[in-house]
């Protein structure tokens, strides 16, 4: 499995995140809940505090009533209700607040936990003893763990939420973050995949990240070298074509010459299959060349708009001799003008080579039907031939180089049908080979989107 630069960033990247959150968020905690103990200890011993301002009254006002008299009307206004307080005298009790448990007395003062039992008050209490040794007298201040717990978690829960929030937020951050750091990548591959054996360009460095400029400089030195290769393989294609093509046409012109001349007959014989022979191998030169040159392009370099009956009447007058030759009748209802986008030179090679191949295959005093279909969405391009036709099992082949089949008596070279796949690829059109309908032969569909 190939690695992912960006799954690779990213998990790293999440995962230190995530690590660090979680560090903080339960530090956080722990420290959010220390703080409160000690706060909420602090409030207890001011509480006592300001109990023992008005402790004497109490025991003044004891001495005159029952003790253990109650007296939280004094305080509800000004403090909360959880709170409860013992004030003890020379040992015993002579004020508490409403609703206060009786705290059992502890002879050491400060803050402990003590447990009243299974009551009704039998509740977990946080408590705060405080002794005044002048006067002999013990104030208890305390609170239930319930209450404090209540309102620890409420500020546990305001504190921490915002870390919580916080979460998704940086989470969509650091994978925005990733992805933008490797958008540079992304529009580089865009501009290597645009380069073309015919246009080779160096790819501007621009905004590409330091890291990989080296690896830009790398990739245009090649280009600047298969640049060069490809103009060199270019050169040499032309220049051998034509030196191919200049002593094919003298030989076939010696050919012709030397047939009107009053020869033997199975010389004239032999000098007829020379230029049969001369013709096919111009015509493989001239096929090798053009399956050369589609083959180079991975796009259309200058795509146009056009009209595609156009194209086929140009191609059926190009070729109009050589089927009269064969006395092949090129039927071409033209229809109403519908427009493509392409390149019109490529498609003349295109369906020059289909008709080219149906007036081949096609038996004297035939026809050939050419029809364009407009649909809804598409244009259906048709040549429909009288020859042999294909089977099945030939249909699947026939796009290969050099294919031929191997009755096949014509001069073909078998390179056609892979030109024309080839030009149908670049103009994002299918192709389909059927039998003809209603007699025998090849019915070859390509079908092309409508222009938009």
């Amino acid at each position: 499995m190939k690695r992912s630069i960006q799954k690779h960033m990213l998990v790293t990247t999440l995962t230190l995140f995530m690590a660090v959150w979680t560090i903080t968020l339960v530090s956080s905690y722990f420290s959010l809940l220390k703080q409160s103990r000690l706060s909420h200890d602090q409030d207890l011993k001011n509480y006592a505090l300001i109990i023992q301002g008005f402790s004497h009254r109490l025991i003044v006002d004891s001495e005159a009533n029952d003790s253990g008299k109650s007296i939280e009307e004094e305080l509800t206004y000004e403090y909360d209700i959880s709170m409860a307080f013992n004030i003890s005298y020379q040992g015993n009790l002579v004020a508490k607040s409403i609703r206060a448990p009786y705290f059992p007395n502890i002879d050491s003062p400060g803050v402990t936990s003590i447990d009243l039992g299974k009551s009704d008050e039998s509740k977990t209490w946080r408590v705060y003893r405080h002794y005044n040794e002048i006067d002999d007298i013990w104030i208890t201040v305390g609170e239930t763990r319930e209450s404090f717990n209540k309102l620890l978690y409420s500020v546990i829960l305001q504190t921490v939420w915002p870390i919580l929030a916080f979460l998704p937020l940086m989470l969509f951050a650091i994978i925005l973050g990733v992805r933008q750091s490797l958008k540079p990548l992304k529009a580089l591959a865009y501009e290597v995949e645009k380069q073309t054996p015919k246009f080779l360009n160096t790819v501007e460095i621009g905004d590409v990240p330091q890291e990989v400029e080296s690896l830009v400089h790398s990739l245009n030195l090649m280009l600047d070298r298969l640049k060069v290769a490809f103009e060199n393989e270019h050169a040499f294609t032309a220049n051998a074509a034509h030196e191919l093509r200049t002593p094919l046409a003298a030989l076939k012109t010696e050919a012709q010459i030397l047939q009107m001349h009053d020869i033997p007959q199975d010389a004239l014989k032999a000098v007829q299959r020379i230029e049969v022979r001369v013709d096919r191998a111009t015509h493989l030169v001239s096929q090798l060349l053009t399956l050369a040159r589609v083959e180079a392009d991975k796009h259309l370099k200058k795509a146009e708009l056009f009209y595609l009956d156009d194209v086929v009447l140009d191609v059926i007058s190009e070729l109009r001799q050589e089927a009269e030759q064969k006395s092949i009748e090129l039927n071409f209802p033209v229809p109403n003008k519908e427009s493509i986008t392409g390149e019109p030179f490529a498609l003349n090679i295109m369906i020059r080579n289909l008709l080219d191949n149906a007036i081949r295959y096609s038996p004297s005093n035939s026809k050939v039907d050419i029809s364009l279909e407009v649909r809804s969405t598409t244009i259906l391009l048709s040549v429909t031939d009288h020859g042999p036709g294909l089977s099945d099992e030939l249909k699947a082949k026939v796009f290969k180089k050099f294919f031929r089949t191997a009755n096949s008596v014509e001069s073909g070279v078998g390179l056609g049908l892979s030109i024309v796949h080839r030009i149908a690829h670049l103009h994002n059109a299918t192709i389909n080979l059927a039998d003809a309908r209603g007699h025998s032969g090849l019915r070859v569909e390509v079908i092309f989107p409508k222009a938009v």
